[in-house]
């Protein structure tokens, strides 16, 4: 691909940064169409409803959609959030100012590391933990930071499993996340759950999601998605919308039968890890 129709991901608009309301329209929409953004919130929102005046952390907040809805609808709790990107910060920083969030506190690099021991009831990671350089590092800080009955909420992608081909060798002639960004490793469902209890955790559940039939709706919808957001042309762009519209009812149809299914491959897993007791660790 030419790279003068390639746009950087993950920059700020000027109008974003000057309007930053503007992101609750992005947000409306990967709820939409990444329903494992969905997945995640109600399987928190689970663990959290009766909960209160608790401390969580955000590790890869991004855009803050997590970090933003849930300090929205608990805010008797207290939530941090820690990203390793300048300018995901500084937005998040000033759509919490704009709606007066007092319950979220942004950390830097600086405020990771001086964070002391038994700081939190729940960490969380959603679809980050493959581009940390060193996960057991990471997963060792978050075991100190927790508090003996804290929890690890972890929603990662296993496999990466392709289903369409021609598809997917479309898809990687853009610049994409993934590849700006080098992600770092691909886990199986195993590796991870042996990597979690060697850095000491105990899995208390691991459920299963992305099996087959959604995994091919998000590649179907990650052909036109992608050239919407990188290619610059009008007509690319004017083609890609049109094929999403198109395509919502059907892929919104698969991601719901995917949901009801159970039997088969599957790319993500929820898991939910606790500290293991010191005699498992003998």
């Amino acid at each position: 691909m030419n790279k003068k129709f390639v746009f950087r991901s993950h920059y700020y608009p000027k109008a974003l940064l000057e309007h930053p309301w503007l992101i609750v329209f992005y947000y409306l929409f990967v709820l939409l169409y990444y329903p494992r953004y969905l997945i995640f919130i109600f399987e928190f929102s689970r663990h959290i409803k009766n909960q209160r005046s608790k401390k969580i952390l955000e590790i890869g907040f991004g855009e803050g959609l997590h970090l933003i809805l849930f300090a929205l609808r608990y805010r008797k709790n207290t939530f941090y959030g820690y990203d390793v990107r300048e300018e995901n910060r500084l937005f998040v920083d000033r759509f919490c100012a704009l709606f007066r969030l007092k319950n979220v506190h942004l950390l830097n690099d600086s405020d990771f590391r001086a964070l002391s021991a038994d700081s939190f009831e729940f960490v969380y990671m959603v679809g980050v933990l493959q581009y940390v350089e060193n996960d057991m590092e990471i997963l060792l800080k978050i075991k100190n930071l927790l508090k003996p009955n804290g929890k690890l909420l972890l929603y990662q992608p296993v496999r990466y499993k392709r289903y369409l081909n021609l598809l997917h060798n479309f898809i990687e002639s853009y610049e994409h996340y993934e590849k700006e960004v080098n992600i770092k490793r691909l886990y199986s469902e195993f590796d991870l759950l042996q990597l979690l209890k060697s850095a000491g955790y105990t899995i208390d559940s691991c459920k299963k999601y992305a099996i087959k039939i959604y995994s091919i709706s998000h590649e179907i919808f990650l052909v036109f998605y992608i050239p919407f957001v990188k290619d610059h042309r009008v007509a690319i762009k004017l083609i890609s919308s049109f094929g999403i519209l198109g395509l919502t009812p059907i892929l919104l149809i698969l991601n719901l039968i995917d949901r009801m299914i159970k039997v088969g491959d599957n790319n993500t897993v929820m898991t939910i890890a606790t500290l293991s007791p010191v005699n498992e660790l003998i």
